[in-house]
C-alpha cells in the first residue's frame, strides 16, 4: 500500500512552511486542503484552521519512496541510513517520516521524574555530518499534547480527541535543510536518526534498489512536485536520464547516545534488511 503523491506533497508543503514560521512539522491524521494559495489544516468534524497565505515551496524529487509499512525502532538507538546517487543532483533537502505511538508519549512527556524526549536527525555527506534537523519532532508531540480541540460542540483535551477518533500514533518527521550540493555517484549520503524512545518508520518491503527505481517510477515519486502541467524534469525524464537516488534497502543501527560528527559504516550492525524507510531527498526552493 502506498500513499498518494498529492498528499504527500501537501504534507511537505505544511512542513516547510512550518519550519520558516516555527510551528510544528507534525500531522495527526488532519485532512490537507489547498484552497488556491491558502493551506487548510482540518482539525475534527467541522472546524478548521487556517494559515496564512505564504508562498507554496516547490521540489525537484531526486528520490523518494512513501510506502505504508513500518517498522519498529528501539529507543535509546542510532539508526543509520544509507543513500546511492545516480547521476549528477543538486540537493538541499532531507526528510524522514516517522510514527510515535501514543502510548509511548504518554510515558515519555516531560515531568518532575522524566527528563522527557530526545529525538534529531543528522545528514552526512561522505561520512562528514552537514545539517542537522530544523526542528525536532517532540517540540511538535509536546504542542499537539497541549492543545485543545473541538469536538462536536464542546471543546476537549488531546487525549480525549484522539480517543474518540481512534488515533494510536502521531505522524510527524524530520526534515533538513541545507546549502545546495552537487551530489554525484562518488557520494555517499547518510541520514541518521537518534532517539530516546521507541517509534515506527514508515517504509517499504523491498529487496533491491532496482526494485526501489520501479516503485518511483510507477507511482510518479520523483520529478518536479507538484505536478503541475508542462513543469519538468518530469519522472519519466529522470529516469531515463539516469539521474535518481536510492536508498540501501537495509536499517543499520549503532548504540549512541546522540547524533556523532562522523559515521563509519565500520561501526554499524544491520538492523533489517529488505527494508527501505520512506524519504524525501530534494532540492527546494
Amino acid at each position: 500500500m502506498v500513499m498518494g503523491l498529492k498528499v504527500r506533497w501537501l504534507i511537505l508543503v505544511v512542513s516547510v512552511i512550518a519550519a520558516v514560521v516555527v510551528v510544528s512539522l507534525f500531522i495527526i491524521k488532519f485532512a490537507f486542503i489547498k484552497r488556491g494559495h491558502e493551506v487548510v489544516v482540518g482539525v475534527g468534524g467541522n472546524s478548521s484552521r487556517h494559515l496564512p497565505p505564504l508562498p507554496v515551496p516547490q521540489f525537484i524529487y531526486y528520490g523518494s519512496l512513501a510506502c505504508n509499512g513500518g517498522v519498529v525502532i528501539p529507543g535509546n538507538s542510532l539508526i543509520v541510513l544509507v543513500y546511492h546517487v545516480h547521476g549528477t543532483t543538486l540537493i538541499n533537502y532531507v526528510s524522514i517520516s516517522i510514527d510515535v505511538p501514543l502510548t509511548v508519549i504518554n510515558y515519555s512527556l516531560p515531568g518532575p521524574s522524566q527528563p522527557g524526549m530526545v529525538m534529531g536527525m543528522g545528514v552526512y555527506l561522505n561520512g562528514t555530518l552537514i545539517a542537522t534537523s530544523i526542528a525536532s519532532p517532540t517540540t511538535a508531540i509536546a504542542t499537539i499534547v497541549n492543545t485543545t480541540y473541538p469536538l462536536g460542540n464542546k471543546t476537549v483535551s488531546f487525549w480525549q480527541y484522539a480517543r474518540a477518533a481512534n488515533w494510536s500514533v502521531i505522524h510527524t518527521g524530520f526534515v533538513a535543510e541545507f546549502p545546495p550540493i552537487n551530489a554525484t555517484p562518488d557520494d555517499v549520503i547518510a541520514v541518521a536518526i537518534y532517539s530516546s524512545i521507541p517509534y515506527i518508520l514508515p517504509s517499504c518491503n523491498v529487496s533491491s534498489e532496482a526494485e526501489e527505481v520501479q516503485l518511483m517510477v510507477s507511482n510518479d515519486w520523483i520529478g518536479f512536485i507538484p505536478h503541475y502541467p508542462n513543469a519538468t524534469p518530469t519522472t519519466m525524464q529522470l529516469y531515463i536520464e539516469g539521474t535518481y537516488i536510492t536508498e540501501e534497502p537495509i536499517i543499520y543501527i549503532a548504540t549512541a547516545q546522540g547524533l556523532p560528527r562522523v559515521i563509519g559504516m565500520n561501526n554499524l550492525t544491520i538492523f533489517m534488511k529488505n527494508t527501505a524507510p520512506d524519504y524525501v531527498i530534494a532540492r527546494y526552493w
